[in-house]
């Protein structure tokens, strides 16, 4: 992998394990010409929760604004309301392209981050959405930054607010290792394996230099492709790229002036921008894009909280939080929670992250 620069998927194509490296926009594009192209999906397909699924109501007809939302943190696969799905969200972003009335898209961001690998997912789905024709317009919320701003940056406009925090452009992963807190107590490992990687990732044992040399290059990749998209959706140089990003945040006045955000404004006037974009009169509806929860899900968001509050039921009190304030204390945790949570498979590289550790601005 050293000679393809960290880049994974190359090392993969050159070695024969996979036949071609395209995205999944393309990859439908390609099941739908070999098989059939009438499905919602992009390709004709058929799950059993589809299979069972009561027929939509009708609904009224006339041009549309679609908003799609995201926000919370970037993770990958599917993911309920409160957190960004690469999935879940790109199949948002496929249905205001699919849907013939939704004329043009606001994409509503509010999230520090996450998946690298996520966020270039969203970020594919949001080119194809262009690619319909239909404008899309990015509004920012409190924080769109690191792979909030990844997902953000492929806009035909960026909109923020003048505090948005924004920016922080950067990637970082990890592997935590235990083995001398674990020597202190006296607990020593050791072994021997088969081939170079045998237990190269293991949390009792030191990282053998070559794999911390691998995991070094791939975030090196990262950060160049990271840097290179920026470059290329927003029309500047790599250096120029380079002089605002090294994780530098931003508000969202700061990143106008530095090429990084198109307008400042509200959801509101982005909605309209969007509408002007596509040639619509003051008729036209907004509509948000959103995946409709099941009754489980509407139990929970309805009786959750408010059950907890009526049963007095509260968190422990931490040291930490006296000391910096609910506020700061939860947003810590958030973080904190996320990054532990991305080491928790132990059959693959540790993910790479694009998250930035920021407080929302007040």
């Amino acid at each position: 992998m050293t000679d393809q620069r960290g880049d994974a998927a190359e090392a993969a194509l050159e070695a024969g394990w996979v036949d071609r490296l395209i995205t999944r926009p393309e990859a439908r594009l390609e099941l739908a010409e070999r098989g059939a192209a009438d499905d919602e999906l992009g390709f004709r397909q058929i799950d059993m929760a589809d299979f069972l699924a009561v027929p939509r109501k009708p609904v009224l007809g006339g041009d549309r604004v679609g908003v799609v939302v995201a926000s919370g943190a970037i993770v990958e696969g599917s993911q309920s309301p409160g957190t960004i799905g690469g999935d879940s969200t790109a199949r948002l972003l496929r249905r205001a392209a699919l849907d013939e009335e939704i004329k043009a898209v606001v994409f509503r961001i509010d999230s520090g981050g996450g998946s690298a690998f996520a966020s270039e997912v969203i970020r594919q789905e949001m080119m194809a959405l262009r690619e319909t024709g239909k404008p899309v317009i990015v509004s920012m919320g409190d924080v769109a930054a690191s792979g909030g701003y990844w997902i953000a940056m492929g806009a035909d406009e960026v909109w923020a607010y003048p505090n948005t925090i924004t920016g922080s452009i950067g990637i970082f992963g990890f592997l935590p290792t235990f083995q001398r807190s674990l020597e202190t107590i006296g607990i020593n490992t050791d072994g021997f394996g088969t081939t170079p990687l045998a237990g190269a990732f293991r949390p009792d044992r030191e990282i053998p230099e070559p794999v911390a040399e691998l995991v070094q290059s791939i975030i090196e990749h990262g950060y160049r492709q990271f840097i290179g998209l920026v470059a290329e959706h927003r029309d500047i140089t790599t250096d120029q790229v380079d002089a605002v990003a090294q994780g530098r945040v931003w508000t969202g006045k700061q990143a106008r002036d530095r090429g990084l955000v198109d307008q400042l404004g509200t959801l509101d006037e982005a909605v309209d921008a969007a509408a002007r974009m596509a040639g619509l009169g003051e008729d036209y509806r907004t509509v948000y894009v959103e995946r409709k929860m099941s009754p489980v899900e509407e139990f929970l968001a309805q009786m959750g909280s408010s059950a907890l509050a009526r049963a007095g039921l509260e968190l422990p009190d931490h040291p930490l939080r006296r000391l910096v304030g609910n506020g700061l204390y939860d947003r810590l945790a958030e973080d904190l929670n996320r990054v532990a949570a991305a080491g928790d498979d132990r059959r693959r590289l540790p993910e790479v992250m694009a998250h930035c550790l920021c407080e929302a601005p007040l």
